[in-house]
């Protein structure tokens, strides 16, 4: 009778357990972002290592949340891991989200005022978003700032031949 099946209790069907994922997953997911690929190297008492620490609680939470298959939680976690890595904006550049890559850097160049490197990327992302003039000002900044980097000067110089162009 199909109403005594119905009424039956049901049984607890064992969840499947969650094969690791092949060698080079993430690299696939992340691209060249290396947020999540040393986390079981750090060692939690060393000092300094907040940021590490916290990226390393979200990767753990998301994995927890893809095993519970709660797929938006474990998009926000490794969200939220990613967002805290330096390395962010480099990927977002990689990516061609210029614009969003260019707020990490000018984040960080604010930050760190100390390391030209943030500036230069945010040179770069000015230029793959063609913002020529935002660029040359920037250049023209970094210049006042340090007179020996000829590598800015030969940009500025590129810079000048593409808007008169």
């Amino acid at each position: 009778d199909a109403l005594e099946v119905d009424q039956a209790p049901s049984q607890d069907i064992p969840r499947p357990l969650v094969i690791p994922a092949p060698k080079g997953t993430l690299q696939r997911i992340f691209g060249t972002c290396q947020v999540f690929q040393r986390l079981h190297d750090i060692k939690p008492k060393v000092t300094g290592l907040t940021v590490p620490l916290k990226v390393m609680e979200y990767y753990q939470k998301a994995h927890q949340c893809l095993e519970r298959e709660d797929w938006e939680m474990a998009v926000l976690f490794f969200s939220r891991g990613l967002h805290l890595d330096s390395q962010l904006g480099q990927c977002l550049f990689e990516q061609c989200a210029f614009l969003d890559a260019l707020d990490i850097f000018s984040h960080a160049a604010e930050l760190q005022p100390e390391k030209p490197c943030f500036r230069y990327r945010c040179m770069a992302c000015l230029l793959a978003l063609k913002r020529h003039g935002d660029c040359l000002s920037l250049i023209t900044k970094e210049l006042k700032q340090d007179h020996t980097n000829a590598d800015v000067y030969i940009l500025r110089a590129r810079l000048y031949n593409l808007m008169q162009q």
